[in-house]
């Protein structure tokens, strides 16, 4: 990876990250809701950090990158999400 492409993917990731945390600080957000976007952050900041350290984890989950790593975590929680809201309007 390009070193000013690293650096760039460190302060995004960073700046996310801090982000995240602000919005569930300042009572913006649900904490339930923003889990998946805390969990993305940290995958995010691991892999702009040690890039080789988050492939090698996707790699091992049977996953080719760690975007699609990113990816499919994030998919599987809004389906979560969705099948909390169809129980929700089950019961009402």
């Amino acid at each position: 990876m390009y070193i000013l492409l690293r650096i760039l993917a460190i302060i995004l990731a960073a700046f996310f990250f801090v982000y995240t945390i602000r919005l569930v600080r300042k009572d913006r957000a649900e904490i339930r809701h923003m889990l998946k976007w805390f969990v993305i952050a940290l995958i995010l900041l691991v892999g702009s950090l040690i890039p080789d350290f988050g492939t090698s984890i996707a790699h091992l989950l049977g996953i080719g990158t760690l975007t699609s790593l990113a990816l499919y975590f994030l998919v599987g929680a809004f389906i979560t999400d969705l099948s909390e809201i169809s129980n929700f309007t089950n019961i009402c």
